[in-house]
């Protein structure tokens, strides 16, 4: 199996985090978000990633890991949607792949999901979350294992509260049907294999994209709450040695690596990210603290993403 993933973002609804940090390097758990991942596919799987917006910093992260040997790189020089970029990695992809979104959490079996959408036979395989609000993704009608009917962030009555979960097997002859320049697989590529045999694969567990503050601190909290369930930690609270926490974290938090956390604050739903620092009777609440970010004392950050060049003494 060979694997492409989806990298390209600018992550706009993460700035101003994002501004210093690529959305794939964003830190989730005080680890890259793109290695949360890798770690879901085998040791012996090659990735290909599509590259954009902070390229650099991206393969110089990648280029640091012990499996990097199996890693490619494809440049985007400029943004080609989702479908663009499958085509721009045609000369990469010489079989069955699989196609995934950079910026999702879950527990999510790929290599069922694999196994899967060889036993079936269609030209594709989406797999598939049941979400409350379907508005920000593309849901899909099924007849049995066949997707009918695939609507990108539909108005109105959506088709089923089944979303796409940002996985999706292809045969390589769809590359063939991806026209040139920038392309959306979401609205133009899926739309139109619907009469090829464009099936989903339901998945039920953990997922959140990490595209929002609130999703971000949705993902932080599950991901929090496997560790507790494995025993890795008896609260969903993460502290990284190194940091300097001088007053009570209520959970789920996560602290990065040379925090430094001042007196009488209070803290809750938060992640503060590496070298950042708070000062005394700091308020953070449903909040990310960017790296190196500096809220001096007295100050409040609550819904809200904290830039790095903050300082509000």
């Amino acid at each position: 199996m060979q694997v492409l993933m989806l990298t390209g973002g600018f992550g706009t609804r993460l700035r101003p985090l994002t501004d210093i940090v690529p959305k794939p390097l964003v830190p989730l758990l005080n680890r890259p978000l793109i290695d949360h991942l890798l770690d879901m596919l085998p040791d012996d799987v090659e990735v290909a990633f599509t590259l954009s917006y902070g390229r650099d910093a991206i393969v110089d992260h990648l280029r640091s890991r012990d499996d990097s040997g199996r890693f490619a790189f494809i440049d985007e020089p400029e943004p080609l949607g989702t479908g663009g970029a499958v085509r721009n990695a045609r000369r990469r992809l010489d079989g069955p792949f699989l196609v995934m979104n950079g910026d999702i959490v879950t527990a999510l079996d790929i290599m069922d999901l694999a196994t899967f959408h060889s036993r079936r036979g269609g030209i594709g395989t989406i797999s598939l979350v049941e979400v409350p609000d379907p508005s920000r993704f593309g849901a899909v009608a099924m007849d049995g294992d066949r997707i009918t009917e695939f609507v990108e962030k539909p108005e109105g009555t959506p088709p089923s509260n089944w979303v796409n979960a940002g996985f999706y097997m292809l045969e390589p002859e769809v590359i063939d049907l991806i026209p040139p320049g920038k392309v959306s697989m979401e609205r133009e590529v899926f739309p139109s294999l619907l009469p090829r045999g464009l099936l989903g694969y339901r998945y039920v567990g953990r997922w959140t994209d990490v595209g929002t503050l609130e999703s971000y601190l949705k993902a932080q909290e599950a991901l929090l709450e496997g560790m507790v369930a494995s025993g890795d930690l008896d609260d969903p609270l993460l502290v990284a040695e190194g940091a300097r926490v001088d007053s009570p974290v209520d959970p789920p938090a996560v602290i990065g690596q040379g925090v430094r956390i001042g007196r009488r604050c209070r803290l809750r739903n938060c992640a503060i990210l590496e070298g950042a620092v708070v000062g005394d009777r700091c308020v953070v609440d449903s909040a990310i603290v960017s790296p190196g970010a500096v809220l001096g004392d007295g100050s409040r950050a609550t819904a809200t993403i904290v830039g790095a060049a903050t300082d509000r003494r």
